[in-house]
């Protein structure tokens, strides 16, 4: 038999009792002799035993304290089913039984290391939103484990997917945290069904608009982006653009407070990006969907995705169409006072609209190699609306009786057509994740908008004191962007990302407006109030980030420059402004793992909002014979400095705090004529402001059948103003809170409860009232889950209408705008296709800011 080996300490000398193959009893030896097997080991007892056995204990002391203090290192990988690294995953390492050990958070190239003291069985899991979560398959660790452990690579897989036979299903959350963003997804919601995309933003978390609908994120004006592209409108034209556009296109909404140096630094509140829904099944599949609604007036819609992918090449369409008509009842009034003479105007304006827009979206990828892709996208957007506006003004003298009447009509016909183009070629450097990519872009913007108004003049007898004042707008605008971007990225072993891009973008808008009147019964030119504006704009940009991890904190910090040029030339008065100026836009984020129920986020960035186009052009537009809007061609861009902390526990409970110092905040200005009594609309600079924020998010599941979303929201904003006549400096407190509630009902019901409330506020001059509403949906799956029936009641309770008061020495204005808000919506969507080949690929364009300031 062979020798036993025993391991023996470091004092003692073996000694062996040996065995002759033979049998015969052993005898004592210093070594075994040739043919004579082991036996048994003996140690002499050396002389001095005392003093030995203290060293003896002291050694095993130390020698179990150094053990016990020396973990091992556990380190993994996590990858999408793709096989692409991703980052900012949570990472768990749990006993056997489940219990939760420590965690950790991988980084930038996917890349996670855990330290473990103890010993026994565990596994490692992975988690992030959206996916269902990944684990390792149990190990030991005792202590024959050497000092390092490699994990099997975790993959990813998006929740509710097919992985073969085996169906992965996680409930998906109406909010969920990401390091530099929030996500609001509704592509399941019941609520979504039939109404618009702006009706679903109004809901996201520290959303709010102005009297005139403009969006504003924490406060300050954000940038609207689609599928990472911004719009083509802005103003008017961009809110009608997104009521018209049904929410039953959108899954998902990306709330992104501070943007990273990578994105263009346009937007003091940041960015919000509508993604669009996509054929997630792999394979020649498609999704339809038929659907229609009723308030005051009735809506229909339909829309169709296709999607096919052979070997290298992926084709991908999507075809959208609408018809809504609608209402807005705007009540609008003035109380004057001049002198000591009070006078007051009483307006009702009944807006009526008919609108009409398709889209279309072509697109197709293909595999050059194995890393390298090329792609072309073409998208096109056609928009046409019919509008009668009846408006009825009325002016009471310092008595306070009807002193005289204006009655108008106005009718409207506006078409808008929106093309763009993208050419994109994205090739992987290595495994790591390291790519280059690049992006080449031109779109155009072209609108024609023509009205007829008639206005006639009552005294307060109701009759005729002067002839119909009927005059024309025929405008038309043309918007030629071109832009190119490269964006590089190389990823290296020591958990260091670096990314680096270049862009530079122009843009040309030529707007030209004719004006003409009735004047003895001929159209005569208006050249007081006719105008033809150009204005060309040029930025060139670079930025450069850097990630890294240390340990459970993963810091990235960047740095943005841009340069920009404009020409702002009025054509009528032959004026011509210049300007020329460079800016420096730096980012700071810190993403910090306190263990594994707990994450912490701090970011900084500055950042810049530049003029809309239609704001630069100084020309006068008429609404009626007291309102009139005018541009500013002296608008200066606005800048801020924006910091957030972000805490998520457990991804159910996120908790953010955020503060802004803004200067040269864009402002809408009214002023007012006390002697004629005519008011302006313009826009102005500002001082400053200040606004800070507290937002949580929980996400409960209350019973199995019953799961919760809400939101609680708070701020507090300082906002000071030198304009003159239009001064201020106030501070004030609001607040909202929302509730989502999902009920799954037996026969595969499901019913949605959304409940939202929005605290009285102030900004500037402006005082807000408050608002709520109630919704209720209902949806059912049929077909074997292919098919989806929807029902929902928007605004079932609850204001339809933003209502406030604008008060100061010079101003005293009481507004109420209210729309079609209250309206039952139906919808059917059906998938078919299969499952057997890769989705088609998300891409964003170059001329992400530049086409959102249109």
């Amino acid at each position: 038999m062979p020798y036993k080996i025993q391991t023996i300490l470091p004092y003692q000398r073996p000694v062996f009792i040996c065995q002759r193959l033979v049998g015969k009893p052993g005898r004592l030896v210093d070594r075994p002799p040739k043919a004579v097997a082991v036996s048994t080991v003996l140690y002499h007892k050396p002389k001095h035993m005392k003093p030995f056995a203290i060293l003896l204990l002291c050694y095993c002391f130390f020698q179990s304290f150094t053990v016990a203090a020396t973990p091992v290192i556990l380190k993994g990988q996590v990858q999408g089913a793709d096989g692409r690294p991703m980052s900012f995953c949570n990472i768990s390492l749990h006993t056997a039984a489940g219990k939760t050990v420590k965690g950790s958070i991988s980084d930038s190239t996917g890349l996670y290391t855990i330290s473990c003291k103890d010993t026994g069985s565990f596994y490692i899991q992975a988690d992030a939103a959206g996916y269902a979560a990944a684990k390792t398959a149990l190990f030991t660790i005792d202590s024959a484990t050497g000092n390092t452990l490699t994990m099997a690579t975790l993959q990813l897989s998006a929740a509710g997917n097919n992985l073969g036979n085996v169906t992965v299903t996680a409930r998906k959350r109406l909010f969920t945290m990401e390091p530099d963003k929030m996500v609001m997804d509704i592509e399941n919601s019941a609520l979504a069904t039939g109404n618009t995309v702006f009706e679903v933003l109004k809901k996201a978390p520290a959303v709010t608009t102005d009297k005139d609908d403009n969006l504003k994120l924490k406060g300050a004006a954000c940038a609207i982006y689609i599928d990472g592209k911004p719009t083509y409108m802005s103003g008017e034209q961009l809110v009608n653009y997104l009521k018209s556009m049904p929410a039953d296109a959108v899954a998902k909404i990306e709330i992104i407070t501070n943007p990273g140096s990578k994105y263009d630094a346009a937007g003091s509140g940041g960015i919000l990006n509508i993604k669009l829904k996509k054929n997630k099944a792999f394979g020649t599949n498609g999704i339809a969907m038929l659907g229609g609604g009723y308030g005051k007036y009735p809506k229909e819609r339909g829309s169709i995705d296709l999607n096919h992918r052979s070997k290298n090449l992926n084709v991908f369409g999507s075809a959208y169409l609408g018809y809504s008509e609608s209402y807005n009842l705007l009540n609008y009034n003035n109380v004057i006072e001049n002198n000591g003479n009070i006078t007051s105007q009483y307006r009702n304006n009944y807006w009526h609209p008919y609108s009409k827009w398709t889209s279309y979206k072509l697109g197709a990828d293909y595999n050059v190699s194995s890393k390298t892709t090329l792609g072309v996208l073409v998208k096109r957007d056609n928009s046409r609306m019919f509008a009668r506006t009846d408006d009825v003004t009325d002016v009471y003298g310092a008595s306070g009786k009807l002193a005289s009447s204006i009655y108008a009509v106005r009718n409207d016909t506006s078409y808008t057509h929106n093309s763009t183009y993208n050419l994109n070629l994205k090739t992987e450097l290595d495994t790591a994740g390291s790519e280059l990519n690049i992006d080449l872009d031109y779109a155009r913007y072209t609108a024609s908008d023509m009205d007829w108004n008639n206005n006639d003049f009552y005294d307060n007898s109701s009759l005729p004191y002067r002839d119909p004042y009927l005059f024309r707008n025929n405008q038309g605008g043309v918007v030629n962007i071109w832009s190119g971007k490269a964006d590089y990225t190389k990823i290296f072993k020591n958990k260091l990302k670096l990314e680096a891009g270049a862009k530079i973008s122009r843009v040309k808008t030529d707007n030209d407006l004719f004006v003409d009147s009735m004047q003895v019964k001929n159209w005569i030119k208006d050249t007081s109030r006719s105008n033809h504006f150009i204005y060309d704009e040029t930025i060139a940009a670079a930025y450069a980030t850097a990630t890294r991890a240390f340990g459970n904190t993963n810091i990235q910090v960047g740095l943005r420059a841009e340069e920009t040029g404009s020409t702002g030339n009025l054509v009528t008065t032959s004026r011509v402004d210049k300007r020329h100026y460079l800016n420096l836009f730096p980012t700071l984020f810190i993403t910090q793992t306190l263990n594994s129920n707990n994450q912490l986020n701090i970011s900084y960035s500055r950042r810049i909002s530049r003029p809309g186009y239609q704001s630069l052009n100084p020309f006068v537009m008429y609404v009626d014979p007291y309102t009139r809007m005018e541009g500013n061609p002296f608008l200066r861009p606005s800048y801020s400095h924006s910091f957030e902390i972000k805490h998520g526990y457990k991804n159910f409970l996120f908790t953010s705090l955020s503060y802004r110092h803004s200067k040269s905040d864009e402002v809408m200005v009214i002023l007012q004529d006390k002697a004629t009594g005519v008011t302006t609309n313009t826009s102005g600079n500002a001082g400053s402001s200040d606004y800070a924020g507290l937002n949580i998010t929980a996400s409960l599941d209350i019973t199995k059948w019953w799961s919760m979303d809400n939101n609680l929201g708070g701020s507090y904003s300082r906002n000071r103003s030198t304009i003159p006549s239009f001064s201020y400096n106030n501070s004030s407190f609001s607040g909202t809170a929302s509730s989502s509630n999902s009920f799954k009902l037996p026969g595969k019901f499901k019913v949605q409860l959304d409940l939202s409330y929005e605290a009285p506020n102030r900004y500037g001059l402006v005082y807000y009232k408050s608002y709520y509403q109630v919704d209720l949906g209902l949806q059912r799956q049929l077909f074997n889950d292919k098919a989806t029936l929807k029902i929902n009641g928007s605004a079932l309770l609850g204001q339809t209408a933003v209502r406030m008061h604008i008060l100061s020495d010079e101003l005293n204005t009481t507004w109420s705008n209210k729309w079609e808000g209250r309206k039952v919506n139906v919808s059917f969507v059906y998938k078919f296709g299969n499952s057997n080949v890769k989705d088609k690929r998300n891409r964003s364009t170059a001329s992400q800011a530049e086409q959102n300031r249109l």
